[in-house]
């Protein structure tokens, strides 16, 4: 009987060895690591749900803008043929244009 109690004691005796703290420590490091993993899962996946309905939601404030003012834009010609008053203004552009290069300034002009 009494070696049956030396074998139970030797089996407590091992959990309480430090193979088994180092054991122990491991698993504990790895469980942190697991929760940290977990969490930082869920708040990685909880921004992007927040990205994507603000995306949404921007998405659908330019598509309602524009489609109040797409119908005016499609009526506008592209093409205009300037009246001669800008034409004489376009000239006199381009003549300061070319004084300017001999002074080795450049000027830009919109029309």
């Amino acid at each position: 009987m009494h070696n049956k109690k030396q074998a139970s004691n030797d089996h407590a005796d091992y959990f309480l060895t430090p193979h088994t703290h180092d054991n122990l420590m491991v698993i504990s490091v790895l469980t942190f690591f697991i929760f940290y993993y977990i969490q930082t899962r869920a708040k990685y996946l909880s921004v992007g749900k927040q990205m994507k309905t603000y995306e949404d939601s921007k998405y659908e404030q330019w598509r309602e803008s524009v489609e109040q003012v797409l119908p005016s834009l499609l009526k506008r010609n592209l093409i205009v043929k300037p009246t001669q008053a800008q034409q004489l203004q376009l000239q006199q552009q381009q003549a300061d244009d070319n004084a300017g290069d001999k002074d080795g300034r450049l000027s830009i002009h919109a029309v």
